[in-house]
């Protein structure tokens, strides 16, 4: 049986550091752990995507907007799995883990992903449980 070939993604450099310029340098508050949508804020990575590209905006009834998966997805250049990691990085999903990224993080992370192409949050990367590296504060 013939296997077909996994797609190659080609990131999109200049929308990824379009992005972590903005997310940079915005004066929004910055914070992962509230990441869902109707939360009328551009704290998260696909919040700051949302406020910088009107066109990726889901609009929420009475909430605000929040961002569609597949647009940002595209715009950026990665896979919806890429997406999700970047978006809701660890595999817990729990909002107290998210919280820790802060925006230094989250630059680092889309620079990371421009250069090379895979989603990395380097020492606050979590293993297949959810949890932290040795990095971590424990």
């Amino acid at each position: 049986m013939l296997m077909k070939p996994i797609p190659t993604v080609t990131v999109n450099v200049a929308n990824i550091n379009m992005l972590a310029v903005f997310v940079e340098s915005a004066k929004f508050k910055f914070d992962m752990g509230r990441a869902y949508p109707g939360c009328k804020s551009a704290g998260c990575i696909g919040g700051h995507a949302a406020a910088l590209w009107p066109e990726i905006r889901t609009e929420v009834p009475m909430l605000g907007y929040t961002w569609n998966t597949k647009r940002l997805a595209k715009k950026l250049g990665i896979t919806l799995e890429q997406e999700r990691r970047l978006c809701f990085p660890y595999s817990g999903d729990t909002e107290e883990m998210r919280e820790r990224i802060n925006r230094a993080d989250a630059v680092q992370a889309l620079r990371r992903l421009a250069l090379t192409g895979v989603v990395d949050w380097g020492s606050k990367q979590a293993n297949e449980i959810g949890a932290f590296d040795s990095d971590s504060d424990d």
